[in-house]
């Protein structure tokens, strides 16, 4: 196996395993807010850390799901322009948008990084109960758009093979 198709696999496989991760957690939310409503209902009290553990949650849930989501290309598209256009012109308008949107989410994390090092050298608390560092919390963030970003390219590069922009290396050998 050539070393790009081994990266290829590894970050497939790096998906995969985040993917997982990112549905183990959706379980476990849905988990605690039924026992904070039981818990609410039947006893009379509210599970605080419950909300906090959710609202964190959902920003960890999101930013490991996307790129897996984006390979299995399961990401909601507004396709009224590209089904009218020819199949060749459809193969350009989605490198075109997988390229802006690989920037777009390149500048997602570098924005994102510096907001999460602020965070962490200034030593911001969650304003909640649970006063947690907020770094730990929005470092997801960068790593997501990162690998967002790459998933793109790959699309983008997917695209013009298909189109025959790019040659295959493997073509040339």
């Amino acid at each position: 196996m050539k070393l790009s198709s081994r990266v290829g696999h590894i970050f497939d496989r790096s998906l995969d395993v985040l993917a997982v991760f990112s549905g183990v957690l959706l379980v476990l939310v849905l988990l605690f807010v039924n026992f904070d409503v039981f818990t609410r209902s039947v006893l009379g009290k509210s599970q605080v850390w419950v909300d906090q553990i959710a609202q964190h949650s959902m920003v960890w849930i999101t930013f490991l799901g996307a790129a897996w989501l984006l390979r299995k290309e399961g990401h909601i598209s507004l396709d009224l322009v590209l089904v009218r256009l020819k199949p060749d012109h459809q193969h350009v308008m989605n490198i075109v948008t997988s390229a802006v949107s690989a920037i777009i989410c390149l500048a997602l994390a570098w924005g994102s990084i510096q907001n999460t090092w602020f965070q962490y050298r200034m030593g911001y608390l969650t304003p909640t109960v649970w006063e947690i560092p907020m770094a730990p919390v929005t470092i997801i963030i960068p790593i997501g758009s990162l690998l967002l970003s790459i998933q793109f390219l790959r699309r983008a590069y997917r695209e013009a093979l298909k189109r025959g922009i790019v040659i295959n290396a493997r073509d040339l050998a």
